[in-house]
């Protein structure tokens, strides 16, 4: 009896699901990581009494 030569669905295209998966979780992590990193300089601009460099040349 031979065994079918076909594979199934799943296993024809499970390399390609398991890319697209990785694909989307690293994007995810993309943009977590860039808005955390928004979210850090955000607050480091938004400090009161603290002045950059440029504003203080002219005094």
């Amino acid at each position: 009896m031979k065994k079918p030569t076909t594979a199934s669905t799943a296993e024809k295209y499970a390399s390609q699901i398991e890319i697209f998966i990785l694909s989307r979780r690293l994007r995810a992590q993309i943009s977590r990581s860039y808005a955390q990193e928004r979210r850090f300089h955000q607050s480091v601009r938004g400090q009161p009494g603290k002045t950059d460099f440029f504003n203080t040349i002219g005094r």
